[in-house]
């Protein structure tokens, strides 16, 4: 996690994109290497959020924004998981991915943020689906 913080400073603050970025592969890559699934999620939300885009497309954050999500629902992380969602969704939006594609997930997302009481992040899920209904 400490490398995608490094690489989150590096990305936005400091305007070193490109050596950011290469700290937040790095972190994902130790993620895999060293199997820290408590840890996934909020990585993933680091380098997808706020990383990623820098160096890529736009909607290259979906499947790791997505990924984080499902990390943090299996391990209990909710918080993130949330705000990995709740990315996506803007992702999804402002990347110009089809409503129709991708409307029916939304109810789904809300109802689990509710389920699990993750209030924040579904305040921050709900704004930006309206902006999209």
């Amino acid at each position: 996690m400490g490398y995608a913080i490094h690489g989150l400073v590096l990305s936005a603050f400091l305007g070193e994109a490109k050596t950011g970025y290469s700290f937040g592969k790095l972190a994902l890559s130790l993620l895999d290497r060293v199997n820290a699934r408590e840890f996934k999620c909020i990585t993933h939300n680091m380098f997808g959020a706020f990383i990623q885009h820098h160096q890529n497309a736009m909607r290259a954050g979906i499947p790791t924004l997505k990924e984080g999500f499902i990390a943090g629902m299996e391990t209990g992380d909710f918080l993130n998981a949330g705000y990995n969602i709740a990315t996506y969704s803007y992702i999804n939006f402002f990347g110009g991915v089809e409503l129709d594609t991708w409307e029916p997930e939304l109810a789904g997302y809300n109802a689990t943020l509710a389920q699990v009481k993750q209030y924040s992040a579904q305040d921050l899920f709900a704004y930006g689906a309206a902006d999209v209904a």
